[in-house]
């Protein structure tokens, strides 16, 4: 077992990709030639809430990981809106219809329960409770259906454990099959991490360390090729306004997931709610919408460049708003 000890996910992409390089092995799988560690590795994020990859060369999709975590947190399966922003996503439905392992899905209704109040339940009445264990793999329908099913969760259990020394939340994540530059220092990092906060919010604690725990910790070949990572040169920028961050948003605002499910889903301007009574919403996931709908007219003609980039200024989360002007730079300028 390896341990990488990271300030954020910038600080763990870099350090990840050394160990990687430095002691991987090159392996076959049914994807093609993959670089996998002899051992599982276990990535400790000290800052979870810095979650934004901001990686020039990596160049990961703001947009789709922003709101592929705000549709886990609303508990749903469609595949139709997260692939909104990334097309590739509706390969891993069987139906066409729904994800059969989507993560959200599985916190709060595929096991006949939302397991997320329970675990806030039982965290409030027992703070001390090494109980609250949040399932996501199922046996009955993954086991059994590893090889017929395009998508068996990767990540298999969260455990939440408040710490009795200074108190905050921490997390957690066990993951069977990691790939690092997709999944672990990507995707992962961003969902869990919106999970981690929405917990700590809901108990009104502050988010401790976000452990991940890789079985197997890889990359594919052509993949890391595509994309290497350099040195860092950004100072990642932390977002502290109240007006810009989930945790906030969680504590003051009581209906706050109703209004996040009916925010994410709105098209445009004219559909969301008049008053929607939330900063976070207001501030940061409707501007991301917005910066969406921008870039999409800009693709298409419809909007101008000075369009796109006042859309992007009104995101009030630096860290979002500068991933997303990079994202979008890039394709505008190619």
């Amino acid at each position: 077992m390896q341990v990488i000890e990271a300030t954020n996910v910038n600080d763990a992409y870099v350090k990840g990709r050394i160990l990687l390089e430095n002691e991987g092995e090159l392996r076959d799988s049914r994807n093609g030639p993959v670089l996998e560690t002899p051992f599982p590795v276990t990535t400790v994020f000290r800052n979870p809430w810095q979650r934004v990859l901001l990686c020039r060369n990596r160049d990961a999709n703001p947009f789709f990981h922003f709101f592929e975590g705000m549709w886990m947190l609303c508990g749903h399966n469609d595949v139709h809106f997260p692939a909104m922003f990334n097309k590739r996503f509706l390969e891993y439905s069987d139906d066409g219809v729904t994800q059969a392992g989507a993560y959200g899905f599985r916190w709060r209704h595929h096991f006949g329960m939302d397991q997320l109040a329970v675990i806030e339940r039982e965290l409030q009445e027992l703070p001390d409770s090494r109980r609250c264990v949040l399932q996501m793999w199922d046996p009955d329908t993954d086991l059994t259906g590893i090889r017929t099913s395009v998508d068996v969760p990767c990540n298999t259990v969260v455990y939440f454990k408040v710490d009795p020394t200074n108190t905050p939340l921490r997390m957690t994540v066990s993951c069977r099959s990691n790939d690092i530059i997709w999944g672990l220092y990507g995707a992962n990092v961003v969902h869990f991490s919106f999970l981690h906060e929405y917990l700590a919010a809901r108990l009104n604690l502050l988010m401790g360390d976000y452990v991940h725990i890789s079985d197997s910790f890889h990359g594919y070949v052509d993949v890391l090729n595509k994309h290497p990572y350099g040195s860092m040169d950004v100072k990642y920028p932390v977002y502290q306004s109240d007006v810009a961050n989930l945790y906030e948003g969680v504590r003051r605002t009581p209906n706050f997931l109703p209004l996040l499910r009916e925010a994410i889903y709105q098209q445009r301007d004219e559909d969301w709610l008049p008053v929607v009574r939330d900063p976070f919403i207001e501030n940061v996931v409707m501007p991301m919408r917005r910066a969406w709908n921008a870039y999409k007219d800009f693709k298409l003609g419809m909007d101008t460049c000075d369009e796109l980039e006042d859309a992007i200024q009104e995101i009030a989360a630096s860290d979002w708003r500068e991933a997303v002007s990079a994202w979008t730079n890039k394709r505008i300028t190619n």
